[in-house]
């Protein structure tokens, strides 16, 4: 019975890598935060403030007119989204952050960059800002040309 147990252990934790969000080994590496195809959601940033504002009552945390959150994470190549991290908080309430990285990681799904024809991974940083009591997600505008710059993880 006990070599039973020990190898259900062995299977479950080969298996974790299939089955949890990790990084790509794509171009040596790196993770990008520009590419030739940025990556896309599946809902427009308008649509995911509304999600938010129906989602989030901001009456319920100390939050100010004109604060700005920024949202971080990573998509793989598979178009997979975790590592979810608030960077530059306004001192916000830790279950206000709890409650608006859930929303954010149980609603959009990603397609992911492309660069040089491959898919890659993406660090991607969404800005929030609340202005009268209301969630709005800033849009960055697209770069038109292929430029890219890329940051490696030791």
């Amino acid at each position: 019975m006990k070599q039973l147990y020990i190898l259900a252990i062995v299977i479950f934790l080969t298996n974790q890598g299939i089955i949890a969000q990790t990084r790509c080994d794509t171009i040596d590496s790196s993770i990008f935060v520009l590419a030739e195809e940025m990556p896309e959601p599946n809902i427009t940033m308008s649509q995911l403030s509304s999600v938010l504002n129906e989602s989030i009552v901001l009456n319920k945390y100390q939050v100010s007119n004109g604060d700005s959150i920024y949202v971080n994470f990573i998509i793989n190549c598979k178009g997979e989204d975790f590592n979810y991290k608030v960077i530059r908080p306004v001192k916000i309430d830790k279950d206000f952050e709890q409650e608006l990285l859930s929303i954010l990681k149980n609603t959009v799904i990603w397609r992911p960059a492309i660069q040089n024809g491959k898919a890659v991974d993406f660090s991607k940083t969404i800005t929030i800002l609340i202005e009268n009591n209301k969630f709005h997600i800033v849009e960055t505008t697209k770069i038109e040309d292929s430029c890219y710059r890329k940051i490696t993880i030791q």
